[in-house]
């Protein structure tokens, strides 16, 4: 179970990154050169951040539940030793 990301001029498959076909319920590559994994997709999203990305995604796959990755927050990793400074590529902000 993984997301198909939809962008602009390509699918890509949320567990191993290949490219994938938007109309499958899985990863087969059925129409398309090389092979799926087989996940099985059940969500859709999109890397691309564009105006009505979330619309035109949604009405290629009604059938998916959107997830918003701008919404999905990271966390630096803690440091094993709290005193110890964070680095500041580890620093969100």
């Amino acid at each position: 179970m993984t997301t198909l990301f939809i962008n602009r001029s390509s699918s890509r498959c949320g567990k191993c990154g290949r490219n994938a076909d938007p109309n499958e319920k899985a990863h087969r590559m059925g129409r398309m050169e090389g092979e799926g994994c087989g996940a099985k997709f059940t969500s859709v999203s999109s890397h691309y951040f564009g105006e009505g990305i979330k619309q035109a995604t949604r009405a290629m796959r009604p059938d998916l539940p959107w997830v918003d990755l701008a919404a999905i927050a990271v966390s630096p990793p803690v440091p094993e030793d709290d005193t110890a400074p964070v680095p500041d590529e580890q620093v969100p902000f």
